[in-house]
């Protein structure tokens, strides 16, 4: 959906026109890039410097997307204009006749964007423009959704929050916006925001999460093996330990879709074991500590099991060890668990059998495939920006060492 044009990069502080695009912290502007700025120029009368996220709000200051399904781009822009106060600044342009040309300015809630998204509304024709704004020196954040269909005239919606997310949760094909907000007591809620036939929006429901005093460290939307969808919040308390509560929307209430209502665990370390679907199959696992450490173990190493915690079954998907040092998880056969441990290595880890401290597998960090002969026994392995060579003993059959190759993971 996105044309990403150009890095994220972190830019602040005043600029001139003349410098704009020499800022040791941004790359060069292509000529459309200066034309969409020249025109926001020309509709303040004042310079303007564009506002790279150091949030990870938005991907790029400029970004072009159909917003009015013409097949033609709009431009959306985050900026900062020095005359205009010190709040980030939002501006969409239109395209026509080689020209840019302003349709919308506004003035943020805000001086960082940790929330950008566009979204489909029941009843309205546009997509229309999320951002979710923080500011230094407020406890607190703002949503505030843009509305893009000239001819309907909504002003724009705007709430208090803590968190943001987007998503069809009540089912009917259209985004939904879920948003979480705290308490003075330190509790926080989660709230279901539908857009309705009023042309705004209403609160479908609201659910504290059982804990309080607590950082969310993940709110995702995914499907359920029974077809409703279902939001997966992942939080950690002061206690170092780690939960996960799980909602959906029935009959116009949000209920639960875990038994016991939460899954905890004890994690003091970054980063956080969050819900993901780690094998590829379109729904959401979460992890759980199975198995201690070996006394010969650093605390690096949590193994660790993942299930699809929603489903009646709760069938074990995944057991592995984790490396918090690397932030790689190592899916190990079933049939090993409390029968081997990991070994740190200055590059990586081993696998060791407890019985007779037989290497089973190897994981290191290499610089060159050049480095290793691969085999059946031994693969390179790219993970982000890492090469890794993977060598396992030839004690394990081929069903193993496909197991392990396939799941290696990286959770950061």
């Amino acid at each position: 959906m996105f044309c990403l044009v150009f890095a994220l990069s972190g830019c602040s502080g005043f600029t001139s026109k003349s410098n704009i695009t020499n800022l040791l912290s941004a790359p060069k502007l292509s000529e459309n890039e200066s034309s969409i700025v020249a025109a926001i120029e020309d509709y303040l009368g004042d310079d303007v410097n564009l506002k790279y996220s150091q949030n990870q709000g938005y991907s790029a200051p400029i970004q072009l997307i159909d917003i009015n399904h013409d097949r033609v781009q709009e431009a959306l822009v985050f900026y900062y204009a020095p005359n205009k106060g010190t709040n980030i600044r939002f501006a969409m342009l239109s395209h026509s006749d080689d020209s840019w040309s302003v349709v919308m300015d506004k003035e943020g809630l805000g001086n960082e964007v940790f929330y950008f998204d566009t979204a489909a509304l029941p009843n309205l024709k546009n997509r229309q423009i999320m951002v979710g704004y923080q500011s230094a020196n407020i406890d607190g954040n703002f949503f505030v959704t843009y509305f893009t269909d000239t001819e309907k005239n909504i002003e724009d919606y705007a709430e208090s929050c803590q968190h943001i997310i987007a998503g069809d949760m009540t089912g009917n094909g259209y985004d939904d916006i879920i948003i979480t907000k705290a308490s003075h007591s330190g509790s926080i809620s989660v709230n279901v925001l539908a857009f309705t036939d009023q042309l705004t929006f209403v609160n479908m429901g609201q659910r504290s999460l059982k804990y309080a005093n607590i950082d969310v460290e993940q709110l995702i939307i995914k499907k359920l093996k029974s077809g409703r969808s279902a939001l997966f919040a992942d939080y950690t308390d002061s206690y170092s330990r780690m939960h996960t509560e799980v909602y959906a929307i029935e009959n116009g209430r949000i209920v639960s879709c875990l038994a016991d209502g939460i899954v905890s665990r004890n994690w003091e370390h970054q980063p956080c074991i969050t819900s993901r679907d780690i094998d590829g199959d379109g729904y959401i696992e979460i992890a759980t500590v199975v198995q201690p450490q070996h006394p010969d173990e650093v605390p690096s190493f949590k193994y660790l099991e993942w299930r699809d915690w929603t489903d009646k079954e709760q069938t074990r998907v995944y057991y592995g060890v984790f490396d918090i040092r690397d932030g790689i998880f190592m899916a190990l056969p079933d049939q090993w668990q409390d029968k081997v441990y990991a070994v740190a290595l200055e590059n990586g880890m081993e696998i060791v059998k407890a019985e007779d401290q037989q290497t089973l597998i190897s994981l290191t960090e290499i610089d060159s495939v050049s480095q290793i002969e691969s085999s059946a026994y031994s693969y390179p392995l790219y993970m982000g920006t890492k090469l890794w060579h993977l060598e396992c003993s030839e004690d394990m059959n081929m069903t193993q060492i496909e197991y392990v190759y396939k799941s290696i993971t990286d959770l950061n």
